[in-house]
C-alpha cells in the first residue's frame, strides 16, 4: 500500500514467473503477464486470482490498460496481440500481422486505438473495438523494444534497438522526429504531464 510500502497481498501459485503487470485505473485490479502465455487478473486489495482463458501460446511481453478501464491488451513471443474486455475478462480480439516476438503494446487515452511494437521492426496501429489493423509505421532498422503514447493520444513514442527514438503523430502514424540515443533503446515511458523518459538518453 502506498505511502507505505507495505504489501497488502502476496499471490502465489500462478502470480510465480509473472513477465509483464498492468494496474487499472480504479486501483481494484492488477493484470499479470507470466511465461508460459498466461493472463490473469488480480484483485486488490484482496490478492484474488482468476485466471483468464485463451492465452497465449509462449510467453507474455508485455501488458497495457486502457485509462479508461475497458480493455487490457497483451504482447507475446507468439507474434499475436490480444485483447481482452474488462471487468470480465473475455477474450475479444486476437491481432495477427507481426512477424516475429510482440515486444510492446499501448492503448490510446480514448481507448480507440491500439499500438504494438515487435522484432520484426515495425510498429502496428489497430482500432478498437474492431481489432483492424490500421497501419504499419516502417523506418526502425531493428528491434523494436518499447513503446508509450502521450497523454493527449496525439503522439506515439518509439524506442528501438538502432539507436533510435522515433515520434509518430496519432492517428495518421505519420513520422514527426527521429531521436538519436546512446545505445539501443530499450524503454520509454511519458509521464502524466506529457513529458517522456527513456533509457539510454537521448543525446
Amino acid at each position: 500500500a502506498l505511502p507505505s510500502g507495505q504489501p497488502l497481498a502476496t499471490p502465489g501459485g500462478f502470480a510465480r514467473e509473472a513477465t509483464a503487470l498492468g494496474y487499472h485505473p480504479s486501483g481494484r485490479m492488477l493484470a499479470v503477464g507470466r511465461w508460459n502465455g498466461s493472463v490473469q487478473i488480480i484483485a486488490l486489495p484482496s490478492g484474488e486470482p482468476r485466471k483468464m482463458p485463451d492465452g497465449h501460446s509462449q510467453e507474455v511481453t508485455s501488458l497495457a490498460i486502457g485509462r479508461r478501464g475497458r480493455w487490457l491488451v497483451s504482447g507475446s513471443r507468439d507474434k499475436t496481440v490480444k485483447v481482452w474486455a474488462l471487468p470480465s475478462g473475455r477474450l475479444h480480439k486476437t491481432l495477427v500481422g507481426h512477424t516475429n516476438h510482440v515486444t510492446s503494446v499501448a492503448i490510446e487515452p480514448r481507448e480507440s486505438l491500439v499500438a504494438s511494437g515487435s522484432w520484426d521492426n515495425t510498429v502496428r496501429l489497430w482500432s478498437l473495438p474492431s481489432g483492424r489493423l490500421l497501419r504499419t509505421l516502417t523506418g526502425h532498422k531493428a528491434w523494436v523494444n518499447s513503446l508509450a503514447i502521450h497523454p493527449s493520444g496525439r503522439w506515439l513514442l518509439s524506442a528501438s534497438d538502432d539507436g533510435t527514438l522515433r515520434i509518430w503523430a496519432l492517428p495518421d502514424g505519420r513520422l514527426v522526429a527521429t531521436l538519436v540515443v546512446t545505445d539501443a533503446g530499450q524503454w520509454v515511458v511519458f509521464t502524466p504531464d506529457g513529458r517522456f523518459s527513456n533509457y539510454p538518453p537521448a543525446d
